[in-house]
């Protein structure tokens, strides 16, 4: 009796060391570019505020916990969800993969359209590798621009799928009007990208959109964050309703898919953190982007905009930039339901003769005006007018929306307004959140 009691003290004992000891390996890390990884999970999520939408980017500072959620026993036959690859994989994080096949939008997410490579396998390489294939070696290299699957072999390559187009080689932007995806060029979408920083950090991001709010982003937006933080390499994953980005439980984007979360036959997931590695230092003449001082910088500052507006101004631009919303947040959500048809591309917002209009662009060429109420206004609130020059202002407007058949019912967000007036009208000349 003696001897179980004592074997189980030591289990104890044993048991609350380790606990101790990963407790005490927990602590706060700070990289070369200012971003800190409070919890010492080897993880650090940014909220990116965007001119259309909100974009969200993990940094995953261990390269090799990157690895291809995939199910290649069930290729062909059943999909999953992003959330589902995670826990399949007994991961943290995770984000869509690779393009596939999805005839009219209600396939089962199980037919890659280029080749995979899980674990060191190649799995469907019949298909070749397309244009963005994006494939991580034994070593934790991101390693892009592949021609013919044999080079998948031949590069050491781990794990892989791809989309494209590519946004980033070797620390330079790269031009996506030569791509095979250049009909999308100029169209504002959910997008998903992976890229990587010259220390070898994994650059996982996510961009929301089709939906109130948050209309998407272009390839020149994700190429320019990317840059921001620090990329040397980056490319273009499956967007759309495929968008997503899961981390501690539970969605960080809205996917923008109406009714449900879509199946996918590939992810990218994130491991558990292995604590044996440890982050390699990197000099100021390693370090490519931005640091996280100089991207804020680049926030507005609304508390340094002069409030010098009249009241009688300020209550004529508000009922502007309550008309402004109520119409952009509409269009953004009836826009997306357009998506399958048409791609397009929010080019102007103007309000002449008291009527906001919509001039919609797509990749097929422009098709009209909407005047949709899918969504309502709950408030809309002053947050500073300026009066730049004459019949020019430069506004600031706190807003919350309901919508409808939505995961998220109730949204916040801050519009920045650049308005003009001309011949007596008032005009929108540009907008971006902040």
């Amino acid at each position: 009796m003696m001897r179980k009691f004592l074997a189980a003290l030591l289990c104890i004992a044993t048991f609350l060391c380790s606990a101790v000891s990963a407790t005490a390996s927990a602590e706060p890390y700070t990289d070369a570019w200012g971003y800190t990884d409070d919890d010492g999970d080897g993880l650090i999520l940014v909220t990116v505020p965007w001119e259309t939408c909100t974009a969200y980017m993990l940094i995953v500072l261990d390269p090799t916990r990157v690895v291809l959620g995939c199910r290649p026993d069930r290729l062909f036959s059943k999909g999953y969800t992003v959330a589902e690859y995670v826990q399949q994989f007994h991961a943290v994080a995770g984000i869509n993969g690779g393009g596939f096949a999805d005839e009219g939008g209600t396939g089962n997410g199980s037919v890659p359209e280029h080749a995979i490579v899980s674990d060191g396998v190649i799995y469907n390489g019949w298909t070749g590798v397309g244009e963005g294939f994006a494939g991580i070696d034994y070593d934790g290299k991101l390693r892009l621009g592949f021609q013919h699957v044999e080079e998948l072999t031949q590069n050491h390559i781990k794990e892989g799928t791809g989309y494209g187009p590519l946004l980033v080689m070797d620390g330079e932007p790269v031009d996506p009007s030569t791509s095979a995806f250049s009909y999308w060029i100029d169209t504002l979408n959910p997008r998903t990208a992976i890229g990587q920083r010259s220390d070898g950090a994994i650059l996982l991001l996510v961009f929301d959109g089709r939906q109130p709010n948050s209309l998407g982003a272009s390839f020149a937006d994700e190429t320019e964050i990317m840059l921001r933080f620090g990329a040397v390499n980056a490319t273009n994953l499956d967007g759309g309703n495929s968008s997503m980005m899961w981390l501690d439980g539970g969605y960080i984007n809205n996917p923008a898919g109406t009714f449900d979360v879509r199946p996918i036959p590939t992810s990218f997931v994130v491991l558990e953190q292995n604590p044996s590695y440890t982050v390699p230092e990197i000099s100021d003449e390693e370090r490519t982007g931005m640091t996280r001082q100089e991207m804020e910088a680049l926030a507005p500052d609304t508390a340094s905009f002069e409030d010098n507006c009249t009241a009688e101004v300020k209550a004529e631009l508000k009922e502007f930039a309550s008309q402004y919303i109520e119409h952009y947040v509409n269009f953004s959500a009836d826009a997306g339901a357009m998506s399958n048809i048409h791609y397009y591309r929010l080019r102007d917002l103007a309000v002449p003769n008291g009527e906001l209009v919509h001039r919609l662009y797509g990749a097929f060429g422009s098709f009209g005006y909407a005047f949709v109420r899918s969504v309502s206004v709950l408030s809309v609130e002053e947050d500073f007018c300026t009066e730049l020059s004459d019949g020019h202002y430069l506004t600031g407007y706190t807003y919350q929306t309901e919508s409808v058949a939505r995961r998220t019912a109730v949204e916040e967000k801050n519009i920045q307004l650049s308005i003009v007036r001309q011949n007596g009208k008032l005009y929108a000349e540009s907008m971006n959140f902040y």
